[in-house]
């Protein structure tokens, strides 16, 4: 019932004024609504996938009404979901640049950054079977690999790292401990080159587009 032509980048709110009327299971004018969400996830759970990947961006576009609490609740919302219904699989997460807060913004001393980064790893970590080695890269910077079965590994990779908002981490690309994001995907494609591995890398803004500073490294 809430209005789907409005003045907001996002409508299908009741406190918005305009035009049109939302149905229960949503518009492509709106967010996605939990019942359709719901609905969505038992029909994944009906094809038995072998795994599941997800790339990201959970929390609704409306960047002018979030705050930490909201943006950090709408991923314990999802996650509570995907328990639910989809459990029995593992379930690769990616972080998505509206799940932060500020969203887009990504710099590793921000305690912003470091706070929403540990609860969204210890938050995803049953669901993705996170280990002591995908816990420590995934809490340091939003990154991790994974060996899914013999000869198949998935490497998930922090876009938010390079994202052009945050060219200050591609400037400054030797942090404090000297690990970086960089050195880490090398490393973990060429163990997978010397295993004869197959790697599906996941990202949430795919590199070459005009998110993404970089260009090549």
């Amino acid at each position: 019932g809430a209005p789907t032509d409005c003045d907001m980048t996002v409508c299908c709110r009741d406190k918005y004024e305009g035009e049109g009327s939302a149905h229960p299971y949503g518009d492509y004018n709106c967010n996605t609504p939990q019942r359709t969400m719901d609905r969505f996830l038992e029909q994944v759970a009906e094809l038995q996938p072998d795994f599941i990947i997800y790339s990201g961006d959970t929390p609704p576009h409306s960047i002018w009404e979030e705050t930490f609490e909201s943006q950090l609740e709408c991923t314990e919302i999802l996650v509570d979901s995907l328990t639910r219904t989809l459990s029995q699989y593992d379930i690769y997460n990616n972080i998505g640049n509206h799940e932060m807060y500020p969203t887009n913004l990504y710099y590793v001393p921000l305690k912003e950054t470091v706070d929403m980064t540990e609860q969204f790893t210890e938050l995803w970590a049953p669901l993705s079977k996170f280990e002591e080695e995908q816990l420590q890269t995934m809490k340091h910077a939003g990154y991790y690999s994974m060996l899914v079965r013999p000869g198949l590994r998935i490497i998930s990779f922090n876009t938010l790292y390079w994202y052009s908002f945050n060219f200050y981490n591609t400037l400054n690309e030797v942090e404090e401990d000297g690990e970086t994001m960089y050195a880490y995907l090398r490393q973990e494609l060429q163990k997978a080159r010397d295993n004869n591995e197959k790697v599906i890398v996941v990202g949430h803004h795919p590199p070459g587009n005009g998110d993404i500073i970089v260009s090549h490294t």
